[in-house]
């Protein structure tokens, strides 16, 4: 298998790539410089750049892009969704990363939530600017290689042990108790999380299950104003901050 080649495009691909490239020169780039400079409590604040940019991005449509187009969603092929982070994060890793995580929530219930969960969840944040999205992946005892649960390979899962959040079910319902790590990216701006769990009694992370958590009730995010602090905007990833889940219940 050869190499993509990028600079073999199209002239559509050609066009977006002008297009993202010059929004991100325009108006991320002096977001991203002015949000670092920003005492950390006033980056989340509503009407910080932060949403103001994260405003202009879903109205660009750049939220959509991997969601199906019968689902609200844009066509796009692989690279022309890779051109678009690519330009992003040229002029911030940290509003792109915000963008990648904001849609985990929205976008996973659109491919496998049914008609109720869609309405609810999808619709709102497809159309509007309330709900904002976050990944729950990273623990005090596993970062990214949580996702090793995805391999295939039994003794290497084995050997990451079990997980920090467990969901136990009871009756209709599931409960959520543990602790994400404090690196959760956009977690103080974020609505609902995208969230990776043990299932009680599991041995190991592939024994799990995926939920999206609206972040209102018994969640507790932590050292928010140390964590924000403790990253830039152009550099990392955007906001980070702790999650404890204490009995949170999902039915």
């Amino acid at each position: 298998m050869g190499f993509l080649d990028l600079d073999e495009i199209s002239e559509e691909e050609r066009l977006l790539r002008e297009e993202v490239h010059r929004f991100a020169l325009e108006v991320i780039r002096p977001a991203s410089i002015e949000l670092d400079r920003m005492p950390a409590e006033d980056r989340v604040k509503p009407g910080s750049p932060y949403f103001k940019v994260m405003k202009q991005m879903k109205k660009l449509g750049y939220h959509r892009i991997m969601v199906p187009p019968e689902k609200g969603g844009i066509n796009m092929t692989p690279l022309q969704r890779c051109i678009i982070f690519e330009e992003l994060a040229w002029r911030s890793v940290g509003f792109a990363t915000a963008l990648g995580v904001d849609m985990i929530p929205f976008t996973c219930t659109a491919l496998y939530g049914g008609k109720g969960a869609y309405e609810e969840l999808v619709v709102p944040w497809l159309e509007g600017n309330d709900y904002h999205g976050c990944w729950g992946v990273t623990e005090p005892e596993h970062g990214s290689d949580y996702l090793i649960a995805l391999r295939e390979e039994k003794e290497v899962v084995e050997k990451m042990g079990k997980g920090n959040v467990v969901a136990e079910k009871d009756g209709n319902e599931w409960v959520i108790r543990g602790q994400k790590s404090a690196w959760v990216s956009s977690a103080p701006v974020a609505t609902h999380c995208g969230l990776h769990a043990q299932v009680k009694g599991g041995k190991t992370l592939a024994d799990g299950l995926f939920a999206i958590v609206p972040l209102d009730k018994g969640i507790k995010k932590r050292s928010l104003q140390r964590c924000l602090e403790c990253v830039t905007i152009r550099k990392a990833s955007y906001f980070s901050t702790k999650f404890e889940f204490q009995s949170t219940m999902l039915s």
